[in-house]
């Protein structure tokens, strides 16, 4: 499974915000068991994309 949303700036990446959201309240894991997909678009045309996976390891995006 996996959560997507778009970015309008053309750029595909995950914020800050997003990192938060993402993420377990108590900072311990992602919120839910999924990778994240993040599409750029740019003008009504998808520009870039980007699929980030929980890095055990750095406990981060």
């Amino acid at each position: 499974m996996i959560i997507y949303h778009s970015h309008p700036n053309g750029k595909a990446y995950l914020s800050e915000t997003d990192r938060q959201v993402a993420t377990s309240p108590w900072g311990d894991g992602p919120a839910y068991p999924v990778q994240q997909l993040v599409i750029g678009i740019d003008h009504h045309q998808i520009v870039s994309s980007a699929q980030f996976a929980w890095s055990e390891h750095e406990n981060e995006f």
